[in-house]
Order: structure tokens, then sequence, then C-alpha cells
């Protein structure tokens, strides 16, 4: 598993090419499954599990916090711009 085998030894090949090289990155994994379950039901690898799973944060889902979704906004999207010739777009 190339995935593994990167997070194990810090190094990757690109496509094409024969030498590996170091980077430093930082990985962050999310999801809304039950990792432990499922390593224990033999449908997510154990070995990954555990170089994924070293700090953990639980947050609870968007729909229960809706007072959040604001500021999210504010966050995500910048303010429209103003004057004649900006153009406002709506996703």
């Amino acid at each position: 598993m190339k995935l593994l085998r990167f997070l194990e030894s810090g190094e990757i090949r690109r496509v094409g090419e024969t030498e590996p090289f170091r980077v430093d990155v930082r990985v962050i994994c999310a999801t809304n499954r039950d990792l432990r379950q499922m390593v224990k039901d033999d449908d997510f690898r154990e070995d990954l599990f555990f170089r994924v799973n070293t700090f953990e944060v639980r947050l609870p889902a968007l729909r229960d916090r809706r007072q959040d979704i604001p500021d999210l906004a504010r966050h995500s999207w910048p303010a429209p711009r103003a004057g004649p010739s900006s153009k406002s777009r709506i996703f």
C-alpha cells in the first residue's frame, strides 16, 4: 500500500521516476465512519489505522451546531467587492 509506505518512510516517487525523494508534510485525515470498528471487522487495515490515528479530534456534526454556519460561510467566501464593475457570483 503506497500511502502506508509513504507514512512510514516519508518518501515518495513521482510517476516515471526511479529514485524516491524525502518530503516533509503533515497529513490530515477525516472520516465520518468508526475506523476502530472497521479495523475489528477487517474492513480497514490495522497498520494504516495505527499510522493515521496519532491525534484525534472529534467534532459534532454541523447539523448539530447550526449557529456556526454564518461564521463558516464568512470565512470560506470573501465579501463581494463594491463598485460598478464588480460582479457577484452565486454558487
